[in-house]
């Protein structure tokens, strides 16, 4: 295979675009072929007609491009068309596609000779009245299609057919298929979430006996689709699919043709008022998330359609798994032996357009005996390794076998003592009998009743400090070098709610996020506790000292258990009756009073050491900085007070042109132009505000060494917010991605991409005012479990030769020869360490953005 040959299988495989190294790593890992970086882009660049670079700088297929291409400028034709623009799409090139294809034409129940000899404008219109004739499209849809105002004319989309022809059914079938995944949050709740769960799906379904298969939530079919890919073709298979969406069907229909599939009945209904006439014995599918009301049974209507011996494999979201409600029927269930698996699934696979963290439940219709259950764990992937890890996965899945961190068969009993929590989590956790002598519950008692709200709303809260705090987890310190509850940091208060005042030393801990943030209370001033993320205990005083427990509690062996105790669907949170069975290691209390002293004798010298070392080196580093500013300033301030002195004793007129220092013979004319005064004062405005930010560096790293003031911070309109106030004409900028939001100090963060910004324009752009030239881009993307990824890029100069991540984020390295003081990119760096980040350069001199930055924050 070459080169050439690998990359375009490894992109085929993958169904996304890929860096080069992702490239190299497929290429070793999958084909046992070693190649570097630089030849896969050297392939990139002399076949243009397979491959392409993305904006970002990874590289996609052409067809993709083509395809996206043509999309993008019919939405652009069409912007009129707001919900059902992309299905619109869709159709217009899926009828593109037809004129070329007469079998495609004959799979759909049309004559193709109907067509032959008919000009592209002729059968495109014949086409699409054929279809909504036999398709029952929206009503929507039909005027769409039929108003005489149509913005586009059929023959001016001629010049789409070869290239739209061009494209392999294969991939025309991909593409097709993912403009639906860029639609509404109501449409898409009839989809699959993406490739990655269609294929997990259906190789597990491949390992279950059943040649009647059906999905009666189909979306699109891509279950369906994927399942036949797998399927042993010795062996016929039937397919039935529904679903309550019109459009779905009718765009399931064509995806599923697309993809080879001739033999199908696709039926448009309600799949609770009218399940399905046929008895399948394979059941595969995704239930919508937000459908109506009453909590229509899925789980009743999947094991009632079955045949007698069948099986079901479904998305359910976590919520069934552990919520009270459905504590009977996961009883009936389980004691029934009809639950056999359950495999949880990595809590971004529906985003953006569903938050909810969600599991695969198989179902059998009928069990003689009841048989342990198998949990196999799949939420500590990301959606990549998901899709690396199917194949083990299914071997696990099939052979119903214990693997030690994957999977595990946990019996009757055991569930049923757990009170039918099927949560996987709960089954993965390790034994902490040998973590402490006691448990918290042993030690705490809640204060007295009235304390806390169960939720405060949005509607009474302000940020004003009008009426009294409002105590949340932002509230709490998330370090353990602050112990006590700082009030000046409380962001929210409520002037509508009555507070409380704690006793002394009550410990308050959060509920939800990865830690207890443990905090003392050392005020007498009224409070107002939220009860949904933080509770309020007291300490036996005869058994615990406060202070202990608020250091012990940050322990690792602590965050450990808290971690396993973890549930929830759209963030994670422990439960009061876990919160007391975490384990804790209690001395006596003179013991405690020696952990308690010696803790605080060494963040007493720890934030000491941190001190001097800003107060030292920081400052050192700070004087050798301004060293340069400052002598430009003293020059150009005596050459400005000289001027101004001679034009007082002559009492003349003042102008910018005039000359402040005499002019030599051999001179140049930019020599010249700077011994003007319009030059000296715009010197002296550029040294000041030199200053002004070393100064401003210097206030950002000594916060570094005291505890973050954390608060919510939405991290895309922090960066329009900064790229909008660092932009004075010289780029323009663009933002992608959700908006995530972080528990972070608001004013690094802003420090932070400000002087990434400050320093793309300052070292990168060659044109400081052409905005037209200059450009920016920010690419916001969830990436890994609790975790935001930034790309930070520009079109600048690229980075000088040496200097990578190490470099450029060392103390005293300047990115550019003749500028800069070293000390921004060492800055940067400490505030997003500080955070618990991590930033990388990435240095791409052949991309349209050379210069990359990569930040990750936990969310």
């Amino acid at each position: 295979m070459t080169i050439t040959d690998t990359v375009e299988h490894i992109l085929s495989d993958s169904r996304r675009s890929l860096f080069a190294e992702q490239i190299v790593e497929e290429a070793i890992r999958k084909h046992s072929i070693y190649i570097t970086s630089e030849q896969v882009n050297a392939v990139v660049a002399q076949e243009p007609e397979r491959f392409d670079y993305q904006s970002n700088g990874s590289i996609m297929l052409h067809y993709e491009k083509v395809f996206l291409s043509i999309a993008n400028r019919l939405r652009d034709i069409n912007r009129d068309w707001s919900r059902y623009q992309n299905d619109n799409v869709a159709l217009i090139l899926f009828i593109i596609r037809l004129i070329g294809h007469p079998e495609l034409i004959s799979k759909l129940g049309f004559q193709p000779e109907k067509y032959t000899g008919m000009s592209f404008e002729e059968a495109a219109k014949d086409l699409i009245q054929d279809l909504v004739r036999h398709s029952e499209l929206p009503v929507d849809q039909l005027y769409n299609f039929n108003k005489q105002e149509l913005r586009f004319s059929w023959k001016d989309l001629a010049g789409f057919e070869s290239d739209i022809r061009s494209i392999p059914d294969f991939y025309f079938g991909i593409y097709f298929s993912n403009l639906f995944r860029s639609g509404d949050r109501y449409h898409n709740q009839y989809l699959e979430p993406n490739s990655t769960c269609a294929e997990l799906i259906a190789s597990l379904a491949s390992t279950l006996p059943g040649n009647h298969v059906l999905d009666p939530f189909a979306g699109i079919g891509s279950f369906i689709i994927e399942f036949d890919k797998q399927r042993d073709f010795t062996k016929k298979k039937s397919y039935w699919l529904a679903d309550i969406n019109i459009n779905a069907a009718v765009y399931g229909k064509i995806n599923l043709f697309l993809n080879g599939i001739d033999e199908f009945v696709y039926i448009n209904t309600d799949s609770f008022l009218e399940p399905s006439i046929v008895s399948p014995d394979l059941i595969i599918t995704n239930p919508p998330f937000f459908h109506s009301s009453d909590q229509r049974d899925v789980v009743e209507l999947v094991l009632n359609q079955l045949a007698d011996e069948g099986q079901a494999l479904i998305i359910v979201p976590d919520g069934y798994l552990f919520h009270s409600k459905n504590k009977r029927q996961r009883k009936m269930l389980i004691e029934s032996g009809q639950i056999r698996s359950i495999i949880s699934l990595p809590s971004s696979l529906f985003m953006p357009f569903v938050t909810v963290k969600t599991s695969i439940l198989h179902l059998v219709k009928t069990c003689t005996q009841s048989q342990p259950v198998l949990f196999i764990k799949t939420d500590d992937l990301t959606i990549e390794n998901l899709r690396e890890k199917i194949p083990s996965l299914t071997q696990v899945f099939s052979d119903r076998m214990a693997q030690e961190g994957i999977s595990k068969l946990v019996s009757v009993e055991e569930i049923l003592n757990n009170d039918t929590n099927l949560s996987v989590p709960l089954y993965f956790t390790v034994s902490f009998r040998d973590y402490g002598n006691n448990e918290l519950g042993q030690l705490l008692k809640p204060v007295k009743k009235g304390v806390s709200y169960r939720t405060v709303g949005k509607d009474l809260l302000n940020e004003e400090r009008i009426g009294l705090p409002v105590i949340r987890t932002s509230s709490l310190p998330n370090s353990s070098e602050a112990i006590y509850l700082n009030i000046a940091n409380t962001k929210s208060y409520s002037s509508q709610l009555p507070g409380v005042r704690l006793p002394n030393k009550t410990l308050l801990l959060s509920l939800v996020g990865p830690t207890l943030r443990p905090t003392l209370v050392d005020t007498t001033q009224e409070l107002i506790l939220d009860g949904r993320s933080v509770i309020a205990l007291q300490a036996d005083s005869e058994k615990v000292l406060p202070e202990y427990l608020a250091y012990h509690l940050n322990d690792e062996p602590i965050l450990e258990q808290v971690r396993s105790y973890y549930q929830g669907l759209t963030s994670q949170y422990i439960r009061k009756e876990d919160l007391y069975k975490i384990r804790v290691k209690i001395p006596d209390l003179d013991a405690q009073r020696l952990y308690v002293d010696e803790k605080q004798r060494i963040l007493g010298k720890s934030l000491n050491q941190i001190r001097e070392e800003i107060s030292y080196e920081r400052f050192s580093t700070l004087q050798h900085s301004m060293s340069q500013p400052l002598r430009n300033l003293r020059g150009d301030f005596d050459t400005l007070l000289a001027y101004l002195q001679e034009k007082s004793e002559e009492q003349s007129a003042i102008s910018f042109l005039d000359y402040t220092a005499p002019v030599f013979e051999d001179e140049t004319p930019e020599e010249l132009d700077k011994t003007r005064l319009i030059s000296v004062t715009n010197r002296l405005n550029t040294s000041i505000k030199y200053l002004q930010n070393s100064l401003r560096k210097v206030d950002a790293l000594i916060k570094t060494s005291e505890p973050l003031e954390s608060s919510p911070v939405q991290i895309r309109e922090l960066l329009e917010r900064v790229l909008d106030m660092n932009n004075n004409n010289t780029y323009s900028y663009r933002t992608k991605g959700p908006d995530v939001t972080v528990q972070a100090d608001q004013f690094l963060l802003d420090a932070a991409f400000s002087y990434l910004i400050e320093n793309a324009v300052k070292h990168g752009f060659d044109f400081r005012q052409d905005s037209e030239r200059n450009q920016i881009v920010a690419e916001i993307s969830v990436r890994r479990f609790q975790n935001v990824e930034i790309m930070l890029m520009n079109n600048g100069r690229p980075m000088a030769d040496g200097i990578g991540s190490e470099q450029i984020f060392e103390k005293g390295r300047t990115s550019h020869k003749r500028s800069g003081s070293g000390f921004g990119g060492f800055v940067i760096n400490e505030i997003i360490k500080k955070h618990q980040g991590t930033i990388e350069l990435i240095s791409r001199p052949s991309d349209a953005y050379p210069v990359q930055f990569r930040i990750t924050l936990p969310i």
